[in-house]
């Protein structure tokens, strides 16, 4: 019996019945890519940023993931489509250098998942000390280089106000952010009660330097506001996270707000009065860059499209 049997498709121009295989478009001889199912859609912020994809193979099947990132991230993504090559999850004492997309498949489903960076524009406060300030009551100096909050009990008594300033916030006036946080880095904390503020937006088109002009405390302030407290749990050389979209997006809502222009936040004693107190130490860069401020423009991150084949991955 002739083992010279089946179906073979040649490219155009050449012989089907004595071209060689990279010149076939189709051979049964060798096994073939059947498709399953194909898809596409977007990950979202809010979505969890992993999308899961049901196949119901019984096996870990060969599947096909493109992304596309969106244009509103500019340059350091890749803005066409392009493939993202599996990965086997991680392994407990192993490790892989994380992508900003990744994709991978059990006997299940299929994965598609994105950084947590994704997305995000950061700011930090850098070595500027002008950036961090506190209004100590009572006083009429304006401390610049740390923040300290919650209640003072030395040269002056009572609560604290403090200030922080981000530089370069290179978003155009108008645009609709859809989140945006605020950390703050505990350098210090004396006492172990909760610590309860008000953060606020310094209500101007390009907030200067807290050296400059009018103490950082001391500015007008946003009609938007946040209440928050700094927990029992928060300890010295953690990042304390407040939200605080609505307070950005009145910013970048005034008229006279404009790309790279510095806006700054102003964190108000709430009346509480407790024995405690956090501070953050702003003596250079190793403390301060920890101070950061960071916008999400788009609850939309990527988008993606899918192809399952029946073949089972040896």
């Amino acid at each position: 019996m002739t083992s010279n049997y089946g179906i073979k498709v040649s490219k155009a121009g050449y012989d089907v019945k004595d071209c060689a295989p990279n010149e076939l478009v189709f051979s049964s001889k060798y096994s073939t890519l059947r498709v399953k199912q194909q898809g596409s859609g977007t990950i979202t912020h809010s979505g969890g940023r992993t999308i899961t994809i049901p196949h119901n193979l019984g096996y870990v099947p060969v599947f096909l993931v493109h992304s596309t990132p969106d244009p509103i991230y500019g340059g350091f993504w890749i803005k066409d489509d392009y493939f993202i090559n599996p990965i086997v999850p991680v392994i407990t004492g192993a490790c892989y250098l994380e992508r900003y997309t990744t994709a991978w498949a059990d006997d299940t489903n299929i994965y598609i998942k994105v950084g947590v960076d994704l997305g995000w524009l950061y700011y930090d406060i850098g070595d500027d000390r002008e950036n961090m300030a506190t209004d100590y009551p009572g006083s009429s100096d304006y401390y610049t280089g740390w923040t300290e909050l919650g209640y003072y009990d030395g040269v002056w008594v009572g609560p604290n106000k403090g200030a922080l300033r981000y530089d370069n916030v290179n978003i155009s006036q108008g645009t609709t952010i859809y989140k945006a946080d605020v950390g703050f880095y505990i350098y210090s904390r004396t006492g172990s009660d909760e610590i309860k503020v008000t953060w606020y937006g310094i209500d101007e088109d390009d907030t200067l330097p807290f050296d400059e002009g009018t103490g950082g405390a001391s500015r007008t302030k946003t009609s938007e506001s946040h209440n928050a407290t700094c927990g029992t749990g928060v300890e010295e050389g953690s990042i304390w996270e407040t939200e605080v979209t609505d307070i950005v997006q009145e910013i970048l809502n005034r008229e006279g707000w404009s790309s790279g222009n510095a806006l700054g936040f102003i964190i108000d004693d709430d009346g509480t009065i407790v024995d405690s107190f956090i501070s953050d130490e702003g003596t250079g860069g190793l403390y301060c860059s920890n101070n950061f401020l960071r916008i999400l423009p788009s609850n939309n991150l990527v988008n993606y499209k899918y192809t399952i084949f029946y073949n089972k991955i040896e």
